[in-house]
């Protein structure tokens, strides 16, 4: 009798348990033919020829396999579970996977078939707004077969940038005598957190006293009062830069204003209404009588406080005894007699450009 030979012309994929029964029947070529029949039990083998099957089930889902994730999750928060399925048998149906990138790591799931996605690291959408994630499930056959897949993560906004202004300190100066509204300086501060979040208001702290008012749009600062120079010279206040996410953040700056002197001091005597000094007749013309002083409450140092003497206009053709020189040295122009005139007077005229002051001179 000649053995069987079977020939199998399909390709089939192997499935666990899977068994195939074919009825097979022998005969013979006598005159009456005999024949007999078996049943032959096929086991498919597995050759490790299935690739693993990958599927992701996100937690947020955006759209287009895209995943939301805060930036202000915490580690170790749950974001999705991946399962992964291998048909084959022993080293061949044996799977692991793994994660690119250091965000995101997979705890594997106890019956080994499956992983839980979770947050390794946070992450920070002012540095990276969107991740590219892929994931790579390989068994342990010969030859390895392995899939991969790719997810998106974009990272939600949160409020957790602290608006900051451009300068620390913004210096700014003004003329004493201002109108109120006049504009002192401008400030701005950047948030780096998306809208709403980084929707900033400008605001005066209490230190500003109601002497400023601000913009809160614009944030310019403008005088709300009359300054002084003589009264205070710098004024030093903080500004605010708040933004509108939920808390909101505050960011603070100073500005430094300082208050320019305007020539509107007169030039004053010290509370005397006039000066007497004492000459001896015959004293030499090349001494000096006396100095007068004057003072002005005009910056020091400047041309507004820096005092020049001079006599009356009214009395500049007069035939006086003596000269009163721009520093205020009074010096005789000529030899004195006592006995044909014991006194002298005049107006004089203490100047700082444009304003003055007068004193009766008795001599």
């Amino acid at each position: 009798m000649k053995p069987l030979d079977f020939i199998c012309d399909w390709e089939y994929i192997y499935e666990a348990g899977k068994v195939f029964k074919i009825y097979v029947e022998a005969s013979d070529h006598g005159t009456s033919p005999k024949s007999s029949q078996a049943t032959v039990h096929i086991n498919i083998m597995d050759t490790g020829n299935n690739q693993p099957i990958i599927r992701i089930n996100f937690i947020s889902l955006g759209s287009n396999d895209v995943m939301n994730i805060s930036e202000s999750s915490n580690i170790a928060t749950l974001v999705a579970s991946l399962n992964v399925e291998d048909p084959d048998t022993g080293a061949n149906g044996n799977v692991s996977c793994s994660l690119s990138g250091d965000f995101l790591s997979l705890q594997p799931i106890s019956n080994k078939k499956g992983y839980l996605i979770m947050i390794k690291k946070k992450f920070d959408r002012e540095k990276q707004d969107y991740h590219n994630i892929l994931v790579t499930c390989q068994d342990q056959g010969s030859p390895v077969k392995s899939t991969t897949k790719v997810f998106h993560v974009r990272v939600l906004d949160d409020n957790d940038c602290t608006p900051e202004f451009l300068l620390a300190n913004y210096f700014a100066s003004m003329d004493e005598n201002n109108l109120k509204g006049t504009p002192i300086t401008k400030v701005s501060a950047k948030d780096d957190d998306l809208s709403p979040n980084n929707d900033v208001q400008y605001f005066l702290d209490s230190d500003a006293e109601g002497r400023f008012a601000i913009n809160s749009v614009s944030g310019v600062i403008t005088a709300n009062t009359v300054f002084d120079r003589e009264q205070a010279l710098n004024y030093k206040f903080t500004v605010l830069a708040v933004d509108s996410g939920n808390p909101p953040l505050t960011g603070t700056a100073s500005v430094i204003l300082t208050i320019k002197d305007v020539n509107d001091n007169a030039p004053y005597f010290d509370d005397v209404p006039f000066f007497q000094f004492f000459v001896k007749e015959n004293a030499d013309t090349k001494n000096p009588i006396d100095k007068l002083t004057a003072h002005d409450k005009d910056e020091d140092g400047t041309r507004n406080s820096d005092i020049t003497f001079s006599l009356d206009p009214r009395f500049s053709d007069a035939n006086l005894p003596f000269i009163v020189y721009p520093q205020g040295n009074i010096y005789t122009n000529m030899k004195l007699d006592r006995e044909r005139q014991s006194s002298s007077n005049s107006q004089l005229l203490p100047k700082i450009k444009e304003r003055h002051n007068c004193l009766l001179l008795w001599m």
